[in-house]
């Protein structure tokens, strides 16, 4: 009983570290809270607190959607490339040809003949 509870305590720290508040990102420069804003998915656990920090600055993201598309260009460049390294990687089954055995009738003699 102690170590199942010591489970969920263990697993409850380490999901609620993930949350984090608007004054988590208060050091963080704005070029670095827009870029992540703009490219991160809004699932992101994270996504409302840099919201809240951006509007707390009255910060406009706009200045930021080049480096933000240079992102997203970057990232899905980067997982293209792992994706073809990875059909690359996996060992391509190979075709098993199976020879047909025929007889072959040859001056008066059977011979066995393989034919591919």
């Amino acid at each position: 009983m102690k170590i199942l509870n010591q489970l969920v305590f263990f697993t409850l720290v380490i999901f609620l570290s993930g949350c984090v508040s608007a004054d988590y990102y208060r050091n963080t420069p704005s070029s670095k809270l827009c870029v992540d804003y703009l490219t991160l998915p809004s699932v992101n656990i994270n996504h409302g607190a840099r919201a809240e920090e951006l509007a707390r600055r009255g910060e406009n993201c706009d200045q930021y959607m080049g480096a933000a598309q240079a992102r997203r260009n970057a990232d899905a460049s980067f997982e293209n490339s792992m994706r073809l390294l990875q059909q690359q990687a996996q060992p391509q089954p190979q075709q098993i040809r199976t020879p047909i055995q025929t007889q072959c009738y040859r001056n008066g003699q059977y011979t066995n003949c393989t034919t591919y």
